[in-house]
């Protein structure tokens, strides 16, 4: 059975291959190295962090008024969003986002991600068609990303915070 953690190296591998990067190549490959041979999850969560740094500043302003809310960080700024905002995509924090973007993104990533596992797990092993798996995941990947989408949706009403167009357009009048 493939482990969790060769999983999750594969994941990384593949997202870094595929999107551009800010970050230097040996600096990732350092990053990735130390990822591989964590041998406890405080290790492995360290290192996590460190990929997911973020470097974004169009999300710093939206990321501390999110902090002032008393939410915890992986709440509000999620390893995937963190990742991307590393890899130089401009995606607002989920809080901020629409409930179709976090439907729609949130839903996608685990679908794909969640239906690989399972496949390479189990799926594969039990005989389940090509076919059934990906309605399975596209199923699951809805399902997430609904739930999502509503959790995120209810923590800004919570928490009365705007839309991020208007968050965007706040920070770009007070740059000029």
């Amino acid at each position: 059975m493939i482990s969790l953690r060769a999983i999750g190296v594969i994941v990384l591998l593949m997202m870094a291959g595929l999107l551009p990067s800010k970050a230097a190549e040996a600096d990732l490959r350092a990053a990735l190295a130390k990822f591989v041979t964590a041998t406890s999850f405080p290790a492995t969560e360290a290192v996590v962090r460190e990929l997911a740094a973020s470097g974004a500043s169009s999300v710093e302003g939206a990321l501390s008024a999110l902090a002032a809310t008393g939410m915890q960080p992986t709440t509000y700024a999620p390893p995937v969003h963190r990742l991307l905002w590393r890899m130089g995509f401009h995606v607002p924090p989920p809080h901020f986002a629409g409930f179709t973007s976090n439907l729609i993104f949130s839903g996608t990533w685990f679908g794909i991600v969640w239906g690989t596992i399972m496949w390479f797990a189990t799926w594969s092993d039990r005989g389940m068609s090509p076919a059934g798996a990906i309605v399975a995941a596209i199923v699951a990947g809805i399902l997430f990303g609904l739930c999502m989408a509503i959790y995120y949706r209810h923590g800004a009403r919570k928490h009365n915070l705007p839309a991020w167009p208007l968050v965007h357009a706040h920070r770009d009048q007070a740059d000029a």
